[in-house]
């Protein structure tokens, strides 16, 4: 009986343990409004682009990274994702803005004098998975990279997995 007891009491903790382990956490991060209208133009073609794709669902999410060209301040590389889940982390440099019913995770690493966006002073409470578990920021989604110098966008590349002919 000692036995019987010491098992379930072990199978018990067990449970907890795992449960405590996938606990969903939250944080805040700032919105913002973006405010450069070419910008606005790739993120609408780019979200067109997903929705004509076999694993889209509204549940996608986007994520968008800033980031100066190594040894400049006047180039930058803009990065557009898309992945499904909870975001894993939140840095002081990352935002958040909803396009078009979606969810942008905004990580900049650049000044904000280059007009791409504006603080709205609010914050968006988000749900995180703290293990990156349920995150799918891998290479089965749609991924473009686009530079930015002398106030204009350039493409570099556009990779996709999807389904979709119109590429």
């Amino acid at each position: 009986m000692k036995k019987a007891v010491m098992f379930l009491l072990v199978l018990f903790l067990t449970q907890i343990n795992l449960s405590a382990n996938n606990k969903v956490i939250f944080d805040s991060l700032y919105i913002v409004k973006i405010v450069d209208s070419e910008l606005l133009n790739i993120l609408d073609s780019f979200i067109e682009f997903e929705k004509n794709c076999d694993y889209y669902s509204p549940n996608l999410k986007f994520a968008l990274m800033l980031l100066y060209d190594t040894g400049s301040d006047s180039i930058i590389h803009i990065k557009i994702d898309s992945f499904e889940g909870k975001p894993y982390s939140v840095h002081k440099n990352e935002y958040y803005f909803e396009y078009l019913d979606h969810p942008i995770f905004i990580s900049t690493f650049i000044n904000f004098d280059f007009g791409f966006f504006e603080l709205t002073g609010n914050k968006k409470r988000i749900a995180l998975d703290k293990e990156g578990k349920d995150a799918k920021e891998d290479d089965s989604f749609t991924q473009w990279l686009f530079v930015y110098t002398n106030k204009k966008f350039y493409e570099i590349y556009k990779i996709s997995y999807c389904n979709n002919n119109s590429y």
